[in-house]
């Protein structure tokens, strides 16, 4: 019995020091599963962090992006040396809203605003342009008007100044020039010279009439006329006309339109109301 309680107990202590190695194996291996998960568990922390950093420094420069296209699309005055703003196109909007810089809300929006600025500048040419005109016809206006009262022949049926600028008026529409005022005037100026040349004659005319006129007891009256100067008879339309001509600066008084309207033709005298 003492044998078998020998073998017995062997076989209990075998049976224990088996099971004894096979506990400790085990925990061993829990305790490096541990280690291994927290390494890994550390791994995967710092490769998310490493990646979030990535993430973070690309979102960083997409808004740094998105800040400057807004600001250059709402820039009015462009950069500081250019003081024309950027014109987006179509393709650039559309070509930023796919990279994710800006919106499509904001694209329209860059759009519209565009559209509206060339409508107030497509506006402000037109205007410009047409105030532009107006200020030529006035000034064309009233230099065919000086050169009717410089020339009264001019406006007489007939008469050869006025044939003679009826051809060159043909020449210069025969040569592709519109059938305008500007072409009436530039027909007058090639027959009687500029404007200021005869504006210039007339002035030494009208002085020196005044100076032989100087000592004359009939004071520049007409005979004829009962007693009235030429100024005296002229119609109300004529008198309104002189009047705007001496306040424009074109006569230097009423003697000065007295000594023009000596000149005047028979025709354009009862055109004015004054005794032939």
């Amino acid at each position: 019995m003492a044998a078998n309680d020998g073998a017995g107990a062997g076989q209990d202590d075998g049976q224990a020091g088996s099971g004894a190695p096979a506990g400790g194996s085990s925990e061993d291996g829990s305790e490096n599963e541990g280690k291994l998960d927290e390494k890994f568990e550390k791994r995967i922390k710092a490769a998310l962090a490493s990646q979030r950093a990535h993430y973070e420094a690309q979102l960083g420069g997409v808004r740094s992006e998105l800040e400057a296209f807004k600001a250059g699309a709402a820039s009015k005055g462009g950069n500081a040396d250019d003081s024309t703003p950027k014109r987006h196109t179509r393709q650039e909007l559309k070509a930023a809203v796919d990279a994710g810089q800006i919106s499509q809300e904001q694209a329209d929006e860059v759009w519209a605003k565009q559209v509206r600025t060339e409508a107030v500048e497509s506006a402000t040419a037109a205007a410009t342009i047409a105030v532009s005109r107006q200020a030529t016809k006035e000034r064309i206006d009233t230099d065919i008007g000086s050169y009717k009262r410089l020339k009264p022949e001019i406006m007489e049926n007939g008469s050869e100044v006025r044939e003679k600028i009826r051809e060159e008026y043909n020449y210069l529409v025969g040569l592709g020039a519109e059938k305008t005022s500007a072409t009436e005037l530039a027909a007058i100026r090639a027959v009687l010279g500029p404007l200021e040349k005869l504006e210039r004659a007339a002035g030494a005319r009208r002085s020196a009439d005044h100076d032989q006129q100087g000592g004359s007891d009939s004071g520049g009256r007409q005979k004829g006329s009962g007693g009235k100067t030429l100024v005296d008879q002229l119609d109300a339309r004529s008198k309104e006309f002189y009047e705007k001509g001496i306040k424009q600066g074109r006569y230097a008084d009423w003697k000065a339109v007295e000594a023009e309207l000596k000149y005047a033709t028979p025709k354009r005298r009862a055109e004015m109301g004054l005794s032939t």
